[in-house]
């Protein structure tokens, strides 16, 4: 997982100030990456799961992206395998 900022659609959190006194809209909103590899028969519901827990109706729930792997390294060995 990896935690970003970024201009998503979500609303903006509201921001307090340095000495707590003044108050604004955050320009960035918190973006979380996650990234997951699955074998192409377990990708419906894995796809499903994830929309089912992260779903809340509003806009910036996110997206999910499925995209083909056709290789992996492992650096340690630096062995090639399959996705």
């Amino acid at each position: 997982m990896v935690e970003s900022r970024g201009r998503g659609t979500a609303e903006r959190p509201l921001v307090g100030g340095a000495r707590g006194t003044s108050r604004y809209i955050a320009e960035y909103n918190r973006i979380d990456t996650i990234t997951t590899i699955v074998d192409d028969s377990k990708v419906d519901s894995v796809t499903k799961a994830i929309m089912e827990a992260a779903h809340t109706g509003s806009k910036g729930d996110g997206k999910i992206f499925v995209v083909p792997v056709e290789k992996s390294y492992d650096i340690a060995t630096q062995q090639k395998g399959s996705a």
